[in-house]
C-alpha cells in the first residue's frame, strides 16, 4: 500500500516535471540551433522530425526517471517504516499533493498570461486599426507644378487629396544635386478639408543663392547654373495623445521623423544666380 502511495506521488511529479523539463529542453536547443547553427536562415526540413522527436525523448526519460525515484524511494520507506505507518502516509500524501498544487498554480498562471496576451493582441490590432485608418484616409500629394515669377522666384502648387479633415503641415526642402547640401528648408500649416484641395508655396531665389552661398562656397566668383532637387511633403499634424494610440513601430517611426504618414513628391528646380567675389548674389 505504502508502494503504490509512493508510486501514485511519482507519476504526479512526473506530470509536472515531464512538460518543464521539456520545454526548457525545447528552449535550449532551438536558442543554441540560433545562435550557433542557423540564426534567420531557414532551417533544413530534417529539424521538423528531429526536434520532436528529441522532445518526445527528454519527456518520457524524465516520467521514467520521476516514476524510477518513486519506486526505490517507496521500497526504502516500507522498510523503515513499518512502526510510523499512520506518520508515512501523512508524508505519501504531501509528495502526491505537492505536484498537483504545483501544477494548478502553473495552470492558473498559464491562464492569466494567455488572457493578457490576448488583451495586448487586441490592444495592438486597435492600435493597427487605428493608424491603418489614418494612414488611408490622409490626404496625398496628387501633384506638383512649380512655376517662375517675374521676380525670378519659384511659386509652387500642390493639389492634394484625401478624406481627413484636420491641420496638416505642409513642408518643403531644396536640396544641392551637385553637393548634397540642404539649401533651404520652410514649413507652413495648412488647413486641409474632405475633399481634394490646393496648397500653394513661395520659394526666393534670394534664399537659395544665401543658402548655396553659405553652406557650399567658401568665398565668391561662381555661377550657379543646375537644377536644385526640390522635396515638398505634406504630413496630418498629430498630437501627442493621438500618437500614443498607435502601435509602438510607428509611434518610433514617428519621432525619427520616417512615418509612412507623409507624402512626398521629389521635382528639380532649375536655378541660375551669380555670386560674386565680394559675396554678392545677382
Amino acid at each position: 500500500m505504502l508502494r503504490n502511495g509512493y508510486l501514485l506521488a511519482g507519476v504526479a511529479w512526473a506530470l509536472f516535471l515531464a512538460p518543464v523539463v521539456t520545454y526548457f529542453a525545447l528552449t535550449s536547443v532551438l536558442g543554441a540551433l540560433w545562435v550557433f547553427g542557423f540564426g534567420d536562415d531557414p532551417s533544413p526540413a530534417a529539424l521538423e522530425w528531429v526536434i520532436p522527436i528529441i522532445c518526445l525523448a527528454v519527456f518520457i526519460s524524465t516520467a521514467f526517471c520521476c516514476v524510477y525515484i518513486a519506486h526505490r524511494f517507496a521500497r526504502q520507506r516500507e522498510i523503515e517504516a513499518t512502526v510510523d505507518g499512520p506518520q508515512e502516509r501523512k508524508r505519501v500524501l504531501l509528495w502526491a499533493l505537492a505536484p498537483i498544487a504545483l501544477i494548478a498554480i502553473t495552470a492558473v498562471l498559464l491562464w492569466q498570461r494567455s488572457v493578457h496576451q490576448a488583451e495586448e493582441i487586441a490592444s495592438i490590432d486597435l492600435r493597427k486599426a487605428v493608424f491603418t485608418d489614418l494612414l488611408n484616409t490622409r490626404h496625398r500629394i496628387a501633384d506638383l507644378v512649380v512655376n517662375r515669377t517675374d521676380g525670378g522666384d519659384f511659386k509652387g502648387s500642390v493639389a492634394a487629396s484625401g478624406g481627413r479633415h484636420g491641420p496638416y503641415s505642409l513642408l518643403w526642402q531644396v536640396n544641392s544635386t551637385t553637393y548634397g547640401e540642404v539649401l533651404s528648408q520652410e514649413e507652413q500649416q495648412v488647413e486641409m478639408g474632405d475633399a481634394a484641395g490646393g496648397l500653394s508655396f513661395e520659394i526666393s531665389i534670394d534664399a537659395l543663392a544665401r543658402g548655396y552661398r553659405g553652406t557650399v562656397l567658401n568665398g565668391g566668383g561662381v555661377v550657379v547654373d543646375e537644377p536644385f532637387e526640390l522635396i515638398v511633403a505634406l504630413q496630418p499634424a498629430i498630437d501627442g495623445e493621438d500618437v500614443e494610440a498607435w502601435p509602438s513601430f510607428e509611434r518610433y517611426r514617428w519621432g525619427q521623423g520616417e512615418t509612412p504618414l507623409r507624402s512626398s513628391m521629389t521635382v528639380d528646380l532649375p536655378v541660375f544666380f551669380r555670386v560674386g567675389l565680394d559675396g554678392s548674389i545677382d
